[in-house]
């Protein structure tokens, strides 16, 4: 007899290009090969019931969430993993009274910063099963700035992010006359692009025949990051050499034609 798969769905916002989209993408392509049985809950966008993507408006909350529920049963939904803490609140509501857990991962350093978002935040790190986490340094950084119990710590859970390297083209090309070199990440705090800046300065110094493209893009709430390195770069004459491409859908692609690949 065959041991009975579990039931999960995940929860979240869009599917819109990004990050944890992509990842979240790359899982619900391999549906059937997955351990457990999967559906997808999106807020917005188009639905794709092939693929087990199920799309409920959440504008009127108290529908968003009776139709939550109604999946949830109907399905018999064990685990739902939301994929912020927004969706890990609305999943908490949906399943009042009953047995399924609300996991959460967070997939970046960004938290609310306004005082209700702030304490809804924190709400959800009490209420929900297991908080999923992508880097040590991030774990430590949400425990740190809303001072998590012993209780809560125990909860947190470190996941590496997977890569599903059937999407890069890997193809192996002869170099150009130029070096090809990219780096992959919004412009945030901890991806520390101006590090990258006085490398490529100093790589400039003794090698001035690459070029090398920044993919990501501003984000509203940290513009400085990004205009510290416009400013290095115009500074220390690399104008000619680095590239500010903002977001892109074609990243795979783009990183297939580059020579290296940097990080910091």
């Amino acid at each position: 007899m065959e041991d009975k798969k579990m039931n999960v769905l995940f929860l979240i916002g869009s599917l819109a290009m990004g990050g944890k989209e992509r990842l979240l993408l790359d899982v619900i392509d391999r549906r059937e090969a997955l351990p457990f049985d999967a559906w997808c809950v999106c807020r917005k966008g188009p639905g794709d019931l092939s693929k087990g993507i199920i799309t409920i408006p959440s504008k009127q909350i108290f529908r968003f969430l009776f139709h939550l529920r109604k999946e949830v049963r109907s399905r018999k939904i064990q685990v739902i993993h939301a994929q912020s803490a927004f969706d890990s609140l609305l999943a908490v509501l949906a399943t009042i009274g009953q047995k399924t857990k609300v996991v959460q991962t967070f997939h970046s350093y960004e938290f609310s910063t306004k005082p209700l978002f702030r304490i809804l935040e924190t709400l959800s790190f009490a209420l929900c099963a297991k908080s999923v986490f992508v880097s040590k340094q991030q774990m430590k950084h949400f425990a740190d700035v809303h001072k998590l119990s012993k209780q809560q710590k125990a909860k947190q859970v470190l996941i590496y992010n997977g890569v599903n390297f059937d999407r890069f083209p890997l193809s192996e090309h002869e170099p150009g006359e130029r070096l090809q070199l990219a780096m992959v990440g919004n412009f945030v705090p901890e991806k520390d692009q101006l590090f990258v800046c006085d490398f490529l300065k100093r790589l400039n110094g003794k090698y001035s025949n690459f070029d090398f493209y920044f993919i990501g893009e501003r984000k509203a709430q940290y513009p400085s990051c990004q205009q510290k390195c416009i400013d290095f770069c115009e500074t220390n004459n690399l104008n000619n050499n680095v590239r500010f491409l903002g977001r892109r859908d074609d990243v795979p692609e783009l990183l297939s034609k580059m020579d290296a690949f940097v990080y910091c």
